[in-house]
């Protein structure tokens, strides 16, 4: 697994609802949006984070770095790029 270093964390982002509440399925422009919502899968190596691994996160619209590992896609961002947190 990826292992962010220093002040960054590697998130796990929030999918995309493709069918309403109501049943009714989404276009595809509302497919493409992607959620600034995820949970902190891992924390970088500084001693001084205040976010702790599970952590669900709210960040910046275009906060991070896109990597994916074993098929899986993540979001690598800056501590400071978190505006909201909860856990």
């Amino acid at each position: 697994m990826i292992c962010p270093n220093g002040s960054r964390l590697l998130i796990l982002r929030d999918a995309v609802e493709t069918v309403s509440s109501g049943g009714i399925v989404l276009p595809d422009s509302v497919k493409e949006q992607r959620l600034n919502k995820g949970v902190v899968v891992r924390v970088g190596t500084d001693p001084d984070l205040k976010m702790k691994e599970g952590c669900v996160v709210i960040f910046n619209e275009y906060a991070g770095t896109e990597v994916t590992d074993e098929n899986v896609t993540y979001l690598i961002i800056e501590e400071s790029d978190v505006i909201a947190f909860e856990g």
